[in-house]
């Protein structure tokens, strides 16, 4: 009866151990790195070289679970051509944002690091700067045409590794992929082709968060 007694009562620390675990929690996650453009968008003269990124994510969760809201940006310069007066070549700087939900479920944990997968989805936007160009008219002058920005569905995965700095602190390493699908129009010959193509960047990035309870097992 005593073994017993004492098989109940490990059982009920444990119990109660897994029920403290499942404590929700808030956090604020801030992030800086690289954004990789798609090598296909050098067909429409994007600068496709690697490039600063940054965000910053508020992330909810329980047990092994986390949902966050993130908004990253990042831009690169892009060619527009000899198409200025008298056929000078413009060039602006076009900045990609994403606004998406981000969902991550722990995996593992080995030598004091977390190893979380995430899946992400919501919009992106494509803005330029500046937003309005100087085209040549053919007469020797020019006419003001907008770049009006882009906004298109993204969705993508990542892996993140996350270590417990203080009670309430942590810094990680995420990368991530992310898809997107937009209308294009390039020139093929004397021909303008439309169509619809997606895009994949690639982003690394180092992180340093906050939460209201840091516990380097659930997560």
């Amino acid at each position: 009866m005593k073994n017993v007694a004492l098989a109940l009562g490990a059982l009920a620390l444990c119990a109660s151990g897994a029920h403290a675990s499942e404590s929700s929690w808030f956090g604020v996650v801030g992030s800086g790195g690289v954004l990789v453009p798609d090598p296909d968008l050098a067909d429409f003269r994007r600068d496709v070289r690697p490039s600063s990124a940054w965000g910053l994510e508020a992330r909810t969760g329980r047990g092994p679970w986390a949902l966050g809201l993130r908004a990253l940006t990042g831009s690169s310069a892009q060619d527009l051509g000899p198409i200025g007066a008298g056929g000078t070549n413009v060039a602006v700087d076009a900045r990609t944002s994403r606004y998406e939900l981000v969902a991550r479920r722990h995996v593992t944990s080995f030598a004091g690091q977390a190893l979380s997968f995430a899946a992400s989805g919501g919009r992106a936007r494509v803005a330029f700067d500046p937003g309005t160009v100087a085209v040549d008219d053919g007469a020797g002058g020019a006419i003001p045409v907008e770049l009006a920005p882009v906004t298109n569905w993204t969705w993508g995965v990542g892996l993140a590794l996350e270590r417990a700095l203080a009670p309430a602190w942590s810094a990680g390493l995420e990368a991530d992929v992310a898809t997107s699908r937009m209308d294009t129009a390039h020139r093929a010959g004397d021909a303008i082709v439309l169509e619809s193509r997606s895009f994949t960047d690639v982003g690394v990035r180092v992180t340093l968060g906050w939460n209201t309870a840091r516990r380097g097992s659930s997560r």
